[in-house]
């Protein structure tokens, strides 16, 4: 029983307390009249609220859970005089015709993407929407959506390789031989796909890249002149004399040269502005030492950036330390048309 009291005692303390609380409130905020328009009706409140939800409530306005209090013409604690009002919109209905049927969403005041959202209507990135998502919405507005999605397909696709013959002087003239076997490439090509509400409409090409480069099927084919090719007779068999520097690059096994053709001994590096692909040569130092028969196979780091003219392939990185960098006579035996086979 004692208990009982105690507990009796402290809720009496906490309600006189709040009573008080409510009094000092009432003294700090001084009435004030406010104008509530609902229903096309005009409610005159007198009031101490500073809350609009509690000053609609005390003009015995009913808000809906979808209804909007409009307070932009609301200042508490001012009188009317100062044109102190609150209006309530009542919400009606947004039909949403999406995905092939129609969806219903209650809302009072907003966007037109306002209304979807009311209308449960989750929206694509890429979704087109009518009327625009930015539009005020208003009663008896339908709303249109579209919905747009893309998708990216990717194709691989085989680069066949081509067959080159190449001279060599390791066959007798005429005979021929399988030097390398070829390999096709692979391309992967991107296309984006558009939908609209789930329909194909419209696909393009947005990338193509290369995965893998085709090699060339070389045909090793003896040839006479290049093996009675020497440092003395080259220079009369030349339709043109280059002289420049020459440097020397080696590569890992099975590396292909920019042309196509695996990297390799007389296989050399030029820029093909100058010499095209495909051009043979014999190529000498000026001290002496003889490089030999050579084509124009591969595009040197070198162009536009040093005085080089030609990148010699050496087999070892001893040999092209050896090398280093020597003034070479390029002697052309035939221009070549740029590409290789």
């Amino acid at each position: 029983m004692h208990v009982r009291k105690s507990i009796l005692k402290i809720l009496l303390a906490v309600v006189l307390i709040a009573a008080a609380a409510v009094t000092t409130l009432a003294a700090a905020y001084p009435k004030y009249t406010v104008t509530v328009w609902a229903d096309g009706r005009d409610h005159t409140v007198t009031t101490h609220s500073r809350d609009a939800a509690s000053v609609v409530a005390q003009a015995g306005v009913k808000v809906g859970k979808d209804d909007y209090i409009d307070q932009s013409h609301f200042r508490a604690g001012r009188e009317k005089e100062d044109g102190n009002a609150l209006r309530v919109l009542r919400a009606f209905p947004v039909k949403v015709h999406v995905d092939g049927g129609t969806k219903t969403g209650m809302i009072a005041h907003g966007t037109i993407a306002d209304a979807v959202e009311k209308a449960g209507v989750v929206l694509g990135k890429d979704d087109l929407v009518s009327p625009s998502k930015k539009a005020a919405v208003k009663p008896g507005t339908d709303v249109d959506v579209t919905r747009i999605r893309y998708e990216n397909r990717v194709e691989e696709k085989a680069i066949p390789y081509r067959t080159v013959k190449m001279d060599t002087a390791a066959l007798k003239p005429g005979q021929q031989q399988l030097a390398q076997k070829g390999r096709n490439g692979k391309r992967a090509i991107t296309f984006q796909e558009k939908y609209v509400d789930g329909v194909l409409t419209d696909t393009q090409k947005i990338s193509d890249e290369v995965l893998a480069k085709p090699i060339f099927e070389v045909i090793a084919i003896g040839r006479q002149f290049i093996q009675n090719l020497t440092i003395h007779s080259a220079p009369g068999m030349a339709q043109a004399v280059i002289t420049g520097k020459a440097t020397a690059y080696t590569a890992k096994p099975g590396a292909l040269t920019a042309s196509g053709l695996p990297a390799g001994v007389g296989r050399v590096a030029v820029d093909p502005k100058q010499i095209p692909y495909g051009t043979e040569m014999f190529v000498v130092a000026q001290d002496g030492e003889v490089y030999g028969f050579a084509i124009a196979a591969d595009t040197g780091g070198f162009v536009g950036t040093t005085d080089v003219t030609m990148d010699l392939y050496m087999n070892t990185e001893e040999e092209c330390r050896q090398w280093g960098k020597k003034d070479v006579n390029i002697y052309i035996l035939k221009w070549g048309t740029g590409h290789i086979g």
